[in-house]
């Protein structure tokens, strides 16, 4: 008799929280929040650590567009919103060659920073 009402209680527990009105909802994870503001990144004023996949070759320069997914804030790889596509120039014409033996979509990491014309130069290319 014990056994069946110990039974019944278990099963009528789990009826009462399977039930919709008494269930909690499972709380959402969201990817975190890129740390502070993205857009002094995007001037490369100072080398900055960026990873993302290789898009195309420029067809007026020697240069290649970046999808930029993330920048390294100097403890983590940080997502960046809306990824945008760059434009990034090689530090030499031997790295322009080492670009061109790439296929579009080829996940790279490299440090960027701006020129004196303003144009954002490899400054050093992960894994070359």
């Amino acid at each position: 008799m014990v056994r069946v009402a110990s039974l019944s209680l278990f099963l009528a527990g789990i009826l009462l929280a399977a039930s919709p009105g008494f269930a909690q909802d499972a709380p959402t994870l969201e990817p975190p929040e890129p740390s502070g503001d993205i857009v002094p990144s995007m001037r490369f004023e100072t080398p900055t650590l960026i990873a993302g996949r290789l898009l195309t070759f420029d067809t007026y320069d020697p240069a290649i567009w970046i999808l930029w997914t993330h920048v390294y804030d100097g403890g983590r790889w940080v997502p960046v919103p809306s990824e945008p596509q760059l434009l990034v120039y090689p530090r030499n014409p031997g790295m322009m060659d080492f670009f061109r033996r790439l296929r579009p979509g080829t996940a790279i990491r490299m440090t960027i920073q701006a020129d004196e014309d303003g144009k954002r130069r490899v400054v050093e290319l992960e894994g070359a």
